[in-house]
């Protein structure tokens, strides 16, 4: 800090403590917070007297909700923080103080038979009340002028408040011997003394509220803004997690709670999320990420951006998956940027990204990626994304470089995006993902429902019908049988038969071109090397090839 002269004798006289009063802003907070410590003051030493003579608490008891009381406390500065920092002292304090003002109301209902409130207002007490102490020191601060002023300032401040708080609770002792024979019931409840000064404090404490309306704060946005942000989502999830995130000292326990934070949908989280990314925890990093795609907030884009085009950050697939996931269109455009990327696992990550926005033209930039040269890396991330949006293009692609995977679960996870770009949704993962026994009943049941579509439909010619009958009940035999090859020679069979006796009128050769697909499909797949390789994999694939086949043969309108 720079030196600063020495006050001088006269700067230090009188005058100069009276000084500030002449400032109206000040002038103005003093009485705010000089009536707010004078309410506070006028109840604030009957509670504990309250609970051990009017309600007989023990001991115990009252230690276990003052416990609470200042567990809610130090819950209540790790939240307020950072909201008066983002929004200001009397933002936050407008939202606050008239509920604030009222927590004395749930110490007039309570007997010594029921005291169920007792322990909610104290945690509200903590919570609430932290709040404004939290919010006075910068708010005190933002008033104080440059130079040797400020200790004049802050010295009349104190004393200011403090004479006039330390009147609280010479009234309240007034009041308590003044009211000492009162004794009415109210809803049952018994009101003594002590309760009617709650209740007066209620009505006092509106004093201050009124003059917080008054008091000038040089950083301080609407509250009305602040109120909006605050109740949308769900606010105690995010609440509860902000505290979690503030107290945990463990990287899981903090990426558990930043990524609740984002799916709680409250836009107060971003800012911490944001600040999350630069954590010293990689596992933090990531989980904020991941986080701020879930806010379906604009202002979440411009820090994963940041990130993703940040050579040296750790975090730029989860910061390319979770753009996608907003759909921004600032975020987007880095997405495209990203699909040229070097590191494979940006660009696998942009795919993903990209596949979660909505709209055609999206749709048919990731075909065009997917046309262009062959890579190896995003290919099978490109077919699972262009298969879910049902995009039959994929099909010959897909199977035509079946053969230059060796790992049979990426060869499986093509497979799977073709069923999916036919129709089949996860039916051949669900068909895969069954035990030997079950499996082999469901494909055969699989089977028998194509053959007996195609044996009966209008739209296949009466002679490819009848053509049909043998060879179809050859394949459910075989596969009965568990026969492969006779199964495979049936198919063999059957396709052909199918795409010689489709009848195809005027206006259907949509219907009808889908159905060569799905021939084409089992074609291509027939003539693959691989495919013997995969030998469950195969009669899955082929089994729901038909059944889509024979659906779709059935969906063309007669």
């Amino acid at each position: 800090y720079p030196k600063e002269e020495a006050p001088t004798q006269s700067s230090a006289s009188l005058s100069a403590l009276i000084a500030p009063f002449r400032d109206a802003s000040f002038r103005r907070a003093v009485i705010f917070y000089g009536l707010w410590v004078f309410c506070m003051g006028l109840d604030g030493p009957f509670y504990s007297i309250f609970m051990l003579d009017r309600l007989h608490l023990s001991y115990t008891e009252i230690s276990i909700y003052n416990a609470c009381f200042m567990a809610s406390s130090i819950a209540g500065f790790r939240m307020w923080s950072g909201l008066v920092d983002r929004f200001g002292s009397k933002a936050v304090l407008q939202i606050l103080l008239l509920p604030a003002s009222l927590i004395p109301l749930l110490w007039v209902f309570n007997r010594p038979d029921a005291y169920y409130l007792v322990p909610v207002a104290m945690v509200l007490n903590g919570l609430i009340l932290s709040s404004i102490t939290v919010s006075m020191t910068p708010l005190v601060f933002g008033l104080l002028p440059n130079g040797t002023q400020k200790m004049f300032y802050l010295a009349s401040w104190s004393a200011a408040v403090s004479l006039v708080g330390a009147l609280g609770p010479l009234v309240g002792s007034f009041l308590a011997h003044a009211l000492r024979d009162v004794n009415t019931v109210i809803l049952g409840f018994p009101v003594g003394n002590l309760q009617l000064i709650f209740l007066i404090s209620v009505v006092a404490r509106l004093a201050p509220v009124v003059a917080l309306n008054f008091v000038h704060n040089t950083k301080s946005e609407p509250s009305v803004g602040l109120l909006s942000q605050m109740l949308r989502g769900n606010v105690l999830g995010y609440a509860y997690n902000t505290i979690v995130f503030g107290l945990a000292k463990s990287a899981d326990s903090r990426a558990r709670a930043a990524y609740a934070m984002g799916r709680s949908g409250n836009p107060l989280a971003i800012e911490q999320l944001v600040q999350a990314l630069v954590d010293a925890s990689p596992k933090v990093r990531r989980s904020a990420a991941r986080a701020l795609g879930e806010t379906a907030s604009t202002s979440a884009t411009g820090a994963l951006v940041q990130e993703l085009l940040n050579g040296e950050s750790d975090i730029r697939s989860e910061a390319a998956e979770a753009l996608g996931r907003l759909g921004h269109a600032e975020g987007i455009d880095s997405l495209i940027e990203a699909l040229e990327d070097g590191d494979p696992r940006v660009r696998i990550s942009a795919i993903s990204g990209l596949a979660a926005v909505h709209g055609e033209e999206v749709h048919e930039l990731l075909f065009w990626h997917f046309g262009s040269a062959f890579d190896r890396l995003t290919f099978p991330t490109l077919i699972d994304v262009l298969s879910e949006r049902g995009d039959k293009r994929i099909v010959g692609p897909a199977l035509r470089h079946l053969d230059d995977f060796g790992s049979g679960a990426v060869r499986m996870q093509l497979l799977n995006g073709v069923c999916r770009a036919l129709g089949a949704g996860d039916q051949f993962y669900r068909l895969l993902s069954h035990d030997d026994t079950e499996r082999g009943d469901a494909v055969t049941r699989v089977i028998k429902g194509a053959a007996a579509i195609l044996c009966c439909s209008r739209n296949l010619a009466p002679a490819c019908r009848d053509a049909l009958q043998q060879p179809c009940q050859e394949l459910v035999l075989a596969y009965e049988e568990d026969h492969a090859e006779r199964g495979l020679e049936a198919i063999r069979q059957i396709v052909p038969l199918v795409r010689d006796g489709l009848l195809v009128k005027q206006g259907q050769a949509k219907e009808a071109l889908t159905v060569y697909v799905a021939i084409l499909a089992v074609n291509i797949f027939l003539a693959s090397k691989t495919r013997a390789e995969l030998p469950v994999a195969q009669e899955i694939f082929l089994a729901v090839c038909l059944d889509r086949m024979a659906k779709l043969v059935k969906e063309i309108k007669s």
